[in-house]
């Protein structure tokens, strides 16, 4: 009989999704919002972060 365990795989999370995770964790700290509806909107606010010039940021 094999023990042997089946492989698991590690992903790295992107920028994106640290920065996600960031907003999303702020959101939920500073409002009543719940985590998924956090989520949401979080990404509507990093599109819309993304499109600001570098200067302005």
């Amino acid at each position: 009989m094999s023990t042997a365990q089946p492989a698991v795989t590690v992903r790295s999370r992107t920028p994106y999704e640290k920065r996600l995770d960031l907003a999303t964790g702020a959101l939920t700290a500073h409002s009543q919002l719940p985590e998924d509806e956090a989520r949401v909107l979080a990404k509507h606010v990093l599109h819309v972060i993304d499109r600001l010039p570098e200067r302005i940021r």
